[in-house]
């Protein structure tokens, strides 16, 4: 099993890797994170390469919550807390248990019991929000590949043809509408800004202001090759998705 720690105080850290080599020396920590905004690099370079997150609600800067609404994070995650205030918060994500802090190796075990007995049963629903598409097949050519939305810069249309874009610009044919992709993508990572294109929130480097009170998009390199306008029917939305 693969589990990333996100946890920002050292001494912590250390403890809980130490536990979860006593609870079974099979488990291998991938990564051990100290922040949001270093997790989510973390996740957008490397994808969701785990089977578990385990996550303190209580880091400098940010809660790990933050990280859950930027991106659409699929790795099924045990919150680790000092009291409950933030239980009911935890449970509207891919929780799996909320631990009280100092954890023992007893409720550890339990809780990764409990992931396992979820993962194995035949049609079993990890338990929280809506489950959101993590990957599709594109096509390049006679070529197909598995795209993980983390990878997606954006998704465009033109004469019923939808191509997914990745960051480094690679276009995929898929075979999927627009309408269907934006009912099975995270809706905090992705926006429809107009009737033929989704962005995703990372590959946005500027926003602003365009004639007929629309907005227009500068996106990271080597996104940026002609304009990207926010239609003024989607401004309100998309200042609301933005948070500005």
């Amino acid at each position: 099993m693969k589990i990333i720690i996100l946890e920002d105080e050292k001494l912590s850290a250390d403890r809980l890797n130490m536990l979860l080599k006593e609870t079974d020396p099979h488990i291998r920590v991938v990564a051990t994170l100290e922040n949001v905004a270093q997790s989510i690099d973390h996740f957008c370079r490397s994808g969701m390469r785990a089977d578990l997150l385990l996550a303190n609600v209580h880091l400098a800067g940010a809660s790990p919550f933050e990280l859950f609404k930027k991106l659409n994070i699929t790795i099924p995650v045990i919150f680790i807390a000092p009291d409950d205030r933030f239980a009911f918060d935890a449970f509207q994500f891919l929780c799996i248990d909320y631990l009280l802090t100092p954890v023992t190796p007893e409720s550890l075990t339990k809780a990764l019991e409990k992931f396992r007995l979820i993962r194995s049963s035949p049609g079993a629903s990890l338990p929280g929000r809506p489950i959101f598409k993590s990957r599709f097949l594109g096509r390049i050519g006679q070529r197909s590949f598995f795209i993980h939305t983390t990878d997606i810069a954006m998704i465009t249309a033109s004469n019923r043809i939808v191509h997914l874009v990745g960051m480094d610009r690679t276009k995929y044919l898929v075979d999927h509408t627009l309408d269907e992709l934006e009912q099975e993508l995270e809706p905090s990572a992705f926006f429809r800004i107009n009737r033929s294109a989704i962005i995703h929130a990372r590959a946005i480097e500027q926003v602003k202001p365009f004639i007929n009170h629309r907005l227009r998009l500068t996106l990271k390199c080597p996104l940026q090759t002609e304009e990207v306008i926010v239609s003024r029917d989607r401004v309100h939305d998309f200042k609301k998705w933005a948070d500005f």
